[in-house]
């Protein structure tokens, strides 16, 4: 499969793509993405080999989406947020971090559901843009979820270098539940580990999401979500819940992997209120912000 149309291949410099393609590219731009490495690092501008003692690396930044048959749903503003949380670790290069972008776009597939992942690693003497090349897991559209038994963040605000402790999160309430809840020292609600959480009060018409004195990632799906459920005559407002004030109302748990995921239980936690079709109604609105790959050079 061509991954890089002929229209595409002329908006760049042909030969220097060639040049600065994945290691393993067959012809430097024809390639079947499941031949393409799990992880492809870049510096100084060429896609270099991967350093010693890989699994060592710290990630300081990243980003994720959802990359469906060539689009994207809000790419833009993941380049954004990527683009922040790569100043805020202290790598504050502009060009190299719009050339990095440019040719993971390049070499990402156009058919199939993906979900690649872009990082900034370091060993703690040199640092490497990354392109973690991974296929989707299934969407859902529902979640159960757990408390989680303690907030572990250690950089709450900047997504990357709590991944490990988040997906150790995850991992200790997947007997019982999709998504871990991280809960403030005064028991609010601040978000799932993978996840933002919102509430729905269909009865106020408000859209609640996590007040900002709460640390959290900055999530591209609730942004997305928000403008959608604006224009659909909601209020968004930012208003905290514990766990027990959660009881009839609608909770969404919202991920650019998924989308939005209907909580339809929490484990010893109170009843909620489910309503598929308002989740299927936005979800749709949501998909509506995609971003087509061959139009964002």
């Amino acid at each position: 499969m061509v991954l890089v149309s002929v229209e595409g291949i002329k908006r760049i410099n042909h030969a220097r793509t060639l040049r600065k393609c994945p290691r393993d590219c067959v012809g430097g731009h024809s390639l079947n993405p499941m031949a393409l490495p799990l992880l492809n690092y870049f510096s100084n501008g060429e896609w270099v080999d991967s350093p010693e003692n890989e699994s060592g690396l710290e990630v300081l930044a990243a980003d994720s989406f959802v990359l469906d048959d060539g689009d994207i749903v809000g790419f833009p503003r993941h380049r954004e947020r990527f683009f922040a949380a790569v100043v805020d670790a202290g790598v504050d290069d502009t060009d190299a971090f719009d050339d990095f972008v440019e040719r993971c776009l390049l070499w990402f597939p156009r058919e199939g559901r993906w979900f690649p992942r872009l990082d900034v690693v370091t060993n703690g003497d040199s640092t490497w843009f990354r392109y973690h090349h991974r296929l989707a897991p299934v969407a859902s559209n529902t979640a159960i979820l757990a408390v989680a038994r303690a907030d572990t963040r250690e950089v709450p605000w900047r997504k990357g270098p709590d991944l490990e402790r988040m997906a150790a999160l995850r991992a200790s309430v997947s007997h019982l539940a999709d998504e871990a809840l991280i809960l403030a020292e005064d028991g609010v609600v601040v978000e799932g580990a993978y996840s933002a959480i919102v509430v729905i009060d269909s009865d106020a018409g408000q859209f609640c999401v996590t007040p900002s004195k709460y640390p959290r990632i900055d999530s591209i799906t609730e942004q997305i979500v928000s403008e959608c459920v604006r224009d659909d005559h909601f209020e968004v407002i930012k208003r905290a819940h514990t766990v027990s004030e959660l009881e009839g109302k609608e909770v969404w748990v919202l991920s650019a992997l998924h989308g939005i995921r209907v909580a339809t239980a929490i484990v010893d936690g109170p009843p909620l209120e489910v309503n598929m079709d308002r989740r299927d109604h936005f979800q749709e609105l949501w998909r509506e912000y995609d971003y087509p790959l061959d139009g964002v050079f």
